[in-house]
């Protein structure tokens, strides 16, 4: 059995293989809404069907599952930041202690 944050982190890779998937089709539906030309009873339905497939992806921290205070550009919380950069792995940062 998986520990909890494995767990998390195995199904926030799931979910974001199948957004990847949905992207190009979120994309099509998206011209179709915008297109002007169309008549509103298409483009309504479209509207219809991008919201019945959008899903947001939740952003989780790689190593510890914690899906709090993420950073954007490394995918990891900020205790893992700190941990990391307390340890001289994570190049050009700095700790701030006062």
């Amino acid at each position: 059995m998986l520990k909890k944050n494995k767990q998390k982190i195995l199904k926030n890779k799931l979910d974001t293989n199948i957004l990847l998937k949905y992207e190009l089709k979120n994309l099509i539906l998206k011209s179709i809404i915008q297109n002007q030309n169309l008549k509103n009873k298409y483009r309504l339905y479209n509207i219809f069907l991008l919201k019945k497939i959008k899903k947001k992806n939740k952003k989780i921290c790689l190593i510890s599952g914690h899906n709090r205070s993420i950073n954007n550009n490394l995918n990891l919380s900020r205790h893992n930041v700190n941990y990391l950069s307390k340890l001289g792995l994570l190049q050009n940062f700095k700790l701030k202690s006062w």
